[in-house]
């Protein structure tokens, strides 16, 4: 069943609750400059849907999937976790994840321009064939991640903030144990001046 994302968000405001939402599917919506707050979303379909400006804060997605969307012009993450959720063929533009959680998520042929993946944890997760233009790293974690075909152009890396990599599977099948070291996997990624 798809339902209106923004009446089911406003609906519960209105009745001053917080988000909790589980098996909906939302599709060719568009929510734009909004916040959301301490909400909370499992088993929820995002298709199409357009997030321009939209704040995301303390927000939890737990086996959710978001297909063909897009995060753009200052769209923001904070402190906001995954877990077990799917992004795919999805266009980040101009806005940041800080402070956020990734655990066992799949990002899949994801286009991120001018994104900030400052401060965040990737713990097991899938970003094979992810391309990253003029986007930042600072002090982020990739532990236990797939990372083949991770490619970036002009990334900014800060050099008292480097990221870290833990046990990074650089294999196409993703299915390698033969891990390179943090330093090794920086230098294939992007260069350090």
């Amino acid at each position: 069943m798809t339902t209106d994302f923004f009446s089911t968000i406003t609906e519960a405001r209105n009745e001053g609750r917080l988000v909790n939402l589980s098996d909906k599917r939302f599709e060719n919506g568009s929510l734009e400059n909004y916040q959301i707050t301490d909400s909370y979303f499992e088993r929820v379909e995002f298709f199409k849907m357009n997030f321009s400006a939209v704040a995301f804060v303390a927000v939890y997605f737990i086996d959710c999937q978001f297909i063909d969307c897009t995060f753009a012009d200052d769209c923001s993450f904070y402190k906001t976790e995954f877990h077990n959720c799917r992004l795919g063929k999805c266009r980040f533009n101009s806005g940041e994840f800080n402070k956020c959680e990734f655990y066992s998520t799949h990002f899949s042929i994801n286009t991120w321009e001018k994104w900030s993946l400052d401060w965040s944890f990737f713990f097991s997760s899938d970003l094979r064939r992810n391309v990253f233009f003029e986007s930042s790293l600072k002090g982020t974690i990739f532990s236990e991640c797939k990372l083949f075909g991770f490619n970036v152009e002009r990334i900014q890396i800060d050099k008292d903030y480097l990221p870290k990599f833990d046990q990074i599977d650089m294999s196409e099948d993703g299915n390698s144990t033969d891990y390179g070291s943090s330093e090794e996997i920086l230098s294939l990624i992007c260069k350090i001046d």
